[in-house]
């Protein structure tokens, strides 16, 4: 007996979730799974959907269910939306900014273990130009330029 599953898609065809045959009755039984959403697909495309098809051919395409067919296609992932850029890009000054900051703090800690005042003023100096750096890429980003 050649096993099947039960997957879930979402509205654009990605596979949410599934349950293979031999599971069905944990899960209420195959009408049960039926009635929530679920379709029985053959192992060969469940294949598709997980990965296991995907090769240097294809470019290592990530698959979907076409919604006319009811066959696995190639997933084209819609462009990103303006505000998923600007969101990317905070995030990247974030980790940017976090992972400089830590540098400042090292090196006045080393500073200020060895009594350098001249040293302190300079790194505090270079801290708020950093800072006010800093705040005029995030407001950049925040319009969108």
């Amino acid at each position: 007996m050649t096993t099947t599953y039960f997957a879930k898609f979402n509205d654009e065809g990605l596979p949410e979730g599934f349950i293979p045959s031999f599971h069905v009755n944990n899960y209420g039984g195959k009408n049960k799974l039926t009635s929530d959403g679920y379709i029985e697909i053959p192992l060969e495309e469940y294949n598709y959907y997980i990965g296991n098809m995907s090769n240097e051919d294809n470019n290592y395409a990530k698959f979907k269910r076409d919604n006319q067919t009811g066959k696995p296609v190639i997933y084209i992932p819609p462009e990103p939306t303006q505000e998923e850029l600007q969101a990317r890009a905070l995030v990247a000054l974030e980790v940017e900014y976090n992972a400089q900051k830590e540098g400042f703090k090292q090196d006045l800690d080393t500073a200020t273990l060895a009594g350098n005042t001249e040293a302190i003023q300079s790194i505090q100096q270079e801290f708020m130009e950093f800072n006010q750096a800093y705040e005029v890429a995030k407001q950049e980003i925040l319009k969108g330029e």
